[in-house]
């Protein structure tokens, strides 16, 4: 009983508050609204007349004490929100830049969302065999390491592979050489809640840094993730 007592709660949570829950999920998994042509402004339409649908029925499910069934389809929509949301991040980044192609590549593992606060990543290799990854970390506690560093560099003086430089001429971020290897991470602190993390093997990777930055919306993310700038 007390295990029903528990799921019912849970469920009626979301479906009787699903502008707090669902529906505030559904807004973050729209596309930019530049990028929307009457076709697919209708499938949005219809995507959300299936959300409410299937909200209805996960009410109705509790209401006859299908709790299993209401649980499976509430998981099911929170999972077709994700990819939404998944959908609507990688529109913000480049799928080309320079000679850089976008690759799929499965970093599940090492990175999710329970880990280093990885709202997204994206990953680039070019024919020469140099690669680029980018991974979006928000809401992370180290995040605001990075703040103190970035705003008292006399912190890092003397440490080395360790430098201050400034992305596209608007963001500082954090640049270290890996000892031994030619690996340049660059972390670039958006705001106080969004950072962008750069990985690359290129030799001239600030360069990388700024012309794949240049390439994409930066200010839209921002403004899509609804945080405010330092």
């Amino acid at each position: 009983m007390r295990i029903k007592n528990t799921i019912l709660l849970l469920v009626i949570l979301i479906v009787l508050h699903p502008i707090n829950v669902i529906s505030a999920s559904y807004e973050e998994s729209l596309p930019d609204v530049n990028l929307l042509t009457s076709s697919n402004t209708l499938e949005l339409t219809e995507t959300q007349e299936s959300y409410l649908s299937q909200l209805s029925q996960i009410e109705d499910f509790v209401k006859n004490n299908q709790f299993s069934d209401a649980l499976n389809l509430l998981i099911n929509l929170s999972n077709t929100i994700k990819n939404k949301r998944l959908f609507s991040l990688n529109t913000y980044f480049p799928n080309y830049f320079l000679d850089y192609k976008y690759i799929e590549k499965d970093d599940s593992e090492l990175f999710n969302d329970s880990n280093y606060g990885v709202l997204f990543s994206k990953h680039y290799r070019n024919k020469r065999g140099n690669v680029l990854d980018v991974y979006v970390i928000y809401s992370d506690p180290s995040i605001k390491e990075y703040f103190r560093l970035l705003r008292n560099p006399e912190l890092i003086e003397g440490v080395t592979n360790l430098n201050v430089v400034k992305i596209n001429k608007q963001y500082y971020a954090l640049e270290k050489k890996s000892d031994g290897e030619s690996i340049y991470e660059c972390n670039m602190l958006v705001n106080n809640k969004l950072l962008v993390n750069l990985v690359s093997d290129s030799k001239k990777e600030i360069e990388l840094f700024n012309t794949f930055i240049s390439k994409s919306r930066i200010d839209k993310l921002e403004k899509y993730l609804k945080i405010n700038s330092l």
